[in-house]
């Protein structure tokens, strides 16, 4: 206590020389400990970080200059890396707005843009329906067959718009070929078209009523998959998890067959109400029941 109090004593008492000195050498005493302490780690990792910001601006730039000679390249490296940038949306706008006029097509400039959808911030319905109306638009050459194909894999991504457009095409009737390719891709709106196809089928156009024939078992088989992964998807956010591990399944399907006395597959509260640990709180809709996956999302919760 002692020393506490004289060492600052005396350095107040120094002359103004020697506090200086001192207070130079605590100064350089810190900037020694703080070197100490940078490792060379860091100084690389800060490194690399800016290049591969540097890097990533480059390909962004030239992957939305349609004047590079490099935007192939660029498009197809920006992909692989998944580079999503706001600049892509000003090319994909311009290459795929009105190309119902002839003098607006331009096939290889289409295929590009087709290619930076994923990548671009636009919103899906915008995406979807440029998409859409490019596939329209495209003729039968070998180059528009082939965008066809990409553009038609794009549209099979967003199956909800996807399938509301096809259905206002079919509503306003005389629909060209090559929609029927795209009313398999099964969304929100393929149940009302479904109607639609089948009013076709049973026309005279033979050609027309054909591929509506051989089209509808694919729609059915294709909207009850859809229904049932929409089913499942709205059971999960009920649960309050977006995907139930396999482990916790089966192991709630162990103990709900254990307790389950009826046989009917789930536990009421008098089965449960038997068990050392009482797992009402799975009873998310509170209906008095517990099922298989009510019981494993609770597991699945507590465990993570």
């Amino acid at each position: 206590m002692i020393k506490q109090i004289l060492i600052p004593t005396l350095l107040a008492c120094l002359p103004l020389g020697q506090a200086i000195c001192r207070a130079q050498i605590g100064s350089a005493e810190a900037q020694s400990a703080d070197e100490v302490t940078a490792k060379p780690e860091d100084s690389v990792s800060n490194e690399l970080d800016k290049i591969e910001a540097e890097y990533r601006e480059l390909i962004c730039m030239r992957a939305a200059d349609a004047s590079s000679e490099l935007q192939t390249r660029a498009i197809e490296l920006a992909l692989r890396h998944r580079y999503v940038d706001a600049r892509f949306d000003a090319v994909i706008r311009k290459a795929m707005q009105d190309v119902s006029q002839a003098d607006n097509w331009d096939v290889q400039r289409v295929a590009k843009a087709t290619k930076l959808l994923p990548l671009c911030t636009l919103s899906v319905k915008e995406r979807t329906e440029l998409a859409f109306g490019c596939y329209l638009a495209s003729g039968n050459s070998r180059a528009d067959r082939e965008l066809q194909r990409d553009l038609r894999r794009y549209l099979a991504s967003a199956p909800d718009e996807t399938s509301r457009l096809v259905h206002e095409q079919m509503l306003a009737g005389n629909p060209p070929a090559s929609i029927f390719e795209l009313v398999t891709i099964a969304g929100q709106s393929t149940d009302a078209t479904l109607p639609l196809l089948m009013k076709i089928a049973k026309s005279d156009d033979a050609g027309s009523a054909e591929k509506a024939m051989l089209l509808i078992p694919n729609v059915i088989e294709n909207l009850k998959s859809h229904t049932q992964k929409r089913i499942a998807a709205n059971e999960l956010q009920k649960l309050g998890v977006t995907e139930l591990e396999e482990k916790y399944v089966s192991f709630a399907e162990r103990i709900v067959a254990r307790y389950d006395r009826n046989k009917d597959g789930k536990l009421d509260s008098g089965e449960y109400g038997t068990m050392l640990m009482s797992p009402a709180s799975a009873d998310l809709d509170h209906d008095g029941e517990i099922t298989i996956h009510e019981y494993a999302a609770m597991l699945q919760k507590q465990r993570n």
